[in-house]
Protein backbone atom coordinates (compact mmCIF):
# COMPACT_ATOMS: atom_id res chain seq x y z
CA UNK A 1 0.00 0.00 0.00
CA UNK A 2 2.80 2.38 1.27
CA UNK A 3 4.72 1.78 -1.66
CA UNK A 4 1.89 2.51 -4.35
CA UNK A 5 1.00 5.14 -2.19
CA UNK A 6 4.72 6.45 -2.72
CA UNK A 7 4.65 5.71 -6.85
CA UNK A 8 1.82 7.93 -7.43
CA UNK A 9 3.77 10.55 -5.78
CA UNK A 10 6.59 10.09 -7.48
CA UNK A 11 4.52 10.20 -10.60
CA UNK A 12 2.67 13.29 -9.75
CA UNK A 13 5.91 15.06 -9.41
CA UNK A 14 7.40 14.18 -12.25
CA UNK A 15 4.01 15.33 -13.89
CA UNK A 16 4.22 18.61 -12.21
CA UNK A 17 7.89 18.93 -13.54
CA UNK A 18 6.61 18.16 -16.87
CA UNK A 19 3.74 20.47 -16.44
CA UNK A 20 5.96 23.26 -15.10
CA UNK A 21 8.69 23.03 -18.37
CA UNK A 22 6.19 22.69 -20.78
CA UNK A 23 4.42 25.88 -19.39
CA UNK A 24 8.08 27.46 -19.60
CA UNK A 25 8.55 26.24 -22.92
CA UNK A 26 4.71 27.50 -24.27
CA UNK A 27 5.33 30.64 -22.52
CA UNK A 28 9.24 31.05 -24.43
CA UNK A 29 7.38 30.29 -27.96
CA UNK A 30 4.63 32.80 -27.09
CA UNK A 31 7.33 35.51 -26.29
CA UNK A 32 9.03 34.63 -29.73
CA UNK A 33 5.60 34.60 -31.43
CA UNK A 34 5.59 38.68 -30.06
CA UNK A 35 8.77 39.21 -31.45
CA UNK A 36 8.40 37.86 -34.37
CA UNK A 37 4.84 39.59 -34.93
CA UNK A 38 6.48 43.00 -34.34
CA UNK A 39 8.93 42.41 -36.94
CA UNK A 40 6.54 41.39 -39.75
CA UNK A 41 4.54 44.64 -38.40
CA UNK A 42 7.50 46.47 -39.22
CA UNK A 43 8.58 44.89 -42.41
CA UNK A 44 4.83 45.46 -43.81
CA UNK A 45 5.21 49.08 -42.28
CA UNK A 46 8.35 49.57 -44.38
CA UNK A 47 7.34 47.54 -47.99
CA UNK A 48 3.92 49.81 -47.38
CA UNK A 49 6.74 52.97 -47.31
CA UNK A 50 8.81 51.95 -49.71
CA UNK A 51 6.13 51.47 -52.33
CA UNK A 52 4.46 54.76 -51.56
CA UNK A 53 7.89 56.38 -52.32
CA UNK A 54 8.06 54.30 -55.50
CA UNK A 55 4.59 55.28 -56.10
CA UNK A 56 5.92 59.04 -55.91
CA UNK A 57 8.98 58.71 -57.78
CA UNK A 58 6.77 57.31 -60.81
CA UNK A 59 4.49 60.52 -60.82
CA UNK A 60 7.11 62.54 -60.55
CA UNK A 61 8.85 61.20 -63.81
CA UNK A 62 5.74 61.51 -65.59
CA UNK A 63 4.94 64.63 -64.20
CA UNK A 64 8.86 65.69 -65.87
CA UNK A 65 8.01 63.92 -68.95
CA UNK A 66 4.93 65.40 -69.53
CA UNK A 67 6.58 68.99 -68.86
CA UNK A 68 9.12 68.08 -71.30
CA UNK A 69 7.02 67.17 -74.04
CA UNK A 70 5.00 70.11 -73.48
CA UNK A 71 8.11 72.58 -73.73
CA UNK A 72 8.99 70.87 -76.67
CA UNK A 73 5.68 71.78 -78.10
CA UNK A 74 6.04 75.34 -76.95
CA UNK A 75 9.10 75.34 -78.96
CA UNK A 76 8.21 73.83 -82.07
CA UNK A 77 5.32 76.14 -81.98
CA UNK A 78 7.27 79.00 -81.72
CA UNK A 79 9.50 78.50 -83.99
CA UNK A 80 6.38 77.94 -86.59
CA UNK A 81 5.21 81.18 -85.97
CA UNK A 82 9.16 82.87 -86.75
CA UNK A 83 9.32 84.34 -90.24
CA UNK A 84 11.75 82.53 -92.15
CA UNK A 85 15.17 82.99 -93.13
CA UNK A 86 15.72 85.84 -96.06
CA UNK A 87 17.18 84.48 -98.98
CA UNK A 88 20.60 86.41 -100.17
CA UNK A 89 18.53 87.68 -103.20
CA UNK A 90 15.66 89.09 -101.48
CA UNK A 91 18.55 91.00 -99.11
CA UNK A 92 20.24 92.73 -102.51
CA UNK A 93 16.95 94.29 -103.36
Amino acid sequence: MWKRFLEIFANRATLVRHHEALAKRVNEQAQEIARLTDIAQRLEFELQRLNDRMDHSTQRETLEREKLLLTVENQLLKTDRQLPPLDHDQEKQ
